[in-house]
């Protein structure tokens, strides 16, 4: 009986010395004593700490638990002897270790954190440019927080010495990183390939008459795109024509296969129009190459007729194409050295008419 209640079994609060009282059912007391020592156990694992990758640990406290005691750690894996009481560990990645202490019939547990800084260098994926564009090297993240970079080669870079350059090579070029840590340094490499801008030619600059076209003449392709576009029948096309109303500079942009593009002009100069005519007044049709035609010459107009006639008024030649030349020949034969006359009738492109008569001395 204990503080007027009936127990079967009791459990000890602490240490001390106890006494229990048995009374029957008829009456008779019986006493005893028994003298109680609770055992005190505690597990220690170690602190938490951190480690560079392949380095290994020895864990547990100073000491892990009281003298006499058995130990189990948990997990095994990667512990050179899981039931002592210090194991060495050497973890693949940030691992959480238990310790049970046990001592009698006594056991105590804690735990250990080891975490492992796992550092790898990555100079990024190779990849191709073109010739004076420019790439990012490094990966993300190049290194572990708190590391240092060296990049060579130099050349073509912004700042070598930080984990993501800005290269601007003009040749294929291979860079390699050296990421350097608290656990030491490692190396990785990428390579920039440089690919050369297409031969692009727009054509010769050009000058024509106003309200005159002209084709241009574009090189370097596949794909072409002219600019500005006002006065082109196209702008995608190798060889559009022109009919700028004044004078214009035109831009010839070409891509290649690579996605590479180069630029380049040609300005056409718009002249306005003359009405200008000139009929030379001797010709020698000898065959010696020079001067051995007559033609009509000038600018500015949009037909014409023009005949000649011998001195006896028969009509000798006449034409109506501004491009058709007299060479001195009568129903095929050649005519003699001899004074004949003409008559000319111009339309000027801005609706003018003109006409004219005069002399023309054939030489031999």
């Amino acid at each position: 009986m204990v503080n007027g209640r009936n127990y079967t079994n009791l459990y000890a609060a602490g240490s001390g010395l106890f006494s229990v009282t048995v009374t029957s059912s008829f009456g008779c007391q019986a006493s005893d004593t028994v003298n109680v020592s609770l055992g005190n156990i505690s597990a220690d694992a170690g602190s938490d700490t951190t480690i560079c990758q392949g380095v290994s640990i020895e864990i547990g406290g100073s000491p892990t638990g009281p003298s006499g005691s058995t130990y189990t750690w948990n997990p095994a894996a990667n512990l050179t002897d899981s039931l002592v009481a210090n194991p060495v560990a050497t973890p693949t990645d940030t691992t959480t270790y238990v310790v049970t202490v046990t001592n009698g019939t006594c056991s105590a547990q804690d735990s250990i954190t080891v975490s492992l800084l796992i550092y790898n260098a990555d100079a990024g994926s190779d990849t191709a440019i073109c010739l004076g564009n420019s790439a990012v090297t490094g990966g993300a993240p190049t290194g572990p927080a708190g590391a240092t970079y060296s990049w060579t080669p130099q050349l073509g870079l912004d700042d070598p010495t930080t984990a993501n350059p800005v290269a601007t090579p003009v040749l294929t070029t291979t860079y390699t990183v050296t990421v350097n840590t608290t656990c030491g340094s490692l190396s990785d490499s990428v390579t920039i390939s440089v690919n050369p801008l297409p031969v692009v030619s727009a054509g010769n600059d050009i000058t024509i008459f106003e309200g005159s076209s002209v084709e241009l003449l574009g090189s370097g392709g596949p794909t072409y795109l002219w600019s500005p576009s006002p006065g082109l029948t196209c702008t995608t096309c190798q060889n559009p024509i022109a009919s700028p109303a004044e004078t214009t500079t035109y831009y010839l942009s070409v891509t290649d296969a690579n996605g590479c593009t180069a630029t380049d002009s040609i300005t056409i100069f718009v002249e306005p129009l003359v009405n200008v005519i000139f009929v030379p007044n001797v010709f020698s049709p000898n065959g010696d190459d020079v001067n051995d035609v007559l033609d009509v010459q000038g600018s500015g107009f949009e037909s014409l007729y023009f005949a000649v006639y011998d001195r006896w008024g028969e009509k000798v030649f006449e034409t109506t194409s501004i491009d058709a030349d007299w060479d001195g020949t009568f129903n095929g034969k050649a005519l003699n050295s001899a004074t004949f006359a003409y008559y000319l009738e111009i339309l000027f492109s801005n609706g003018e008419e003109y006409e004219e008569k005069g002399k023309i001395a054939l030489v031999r």
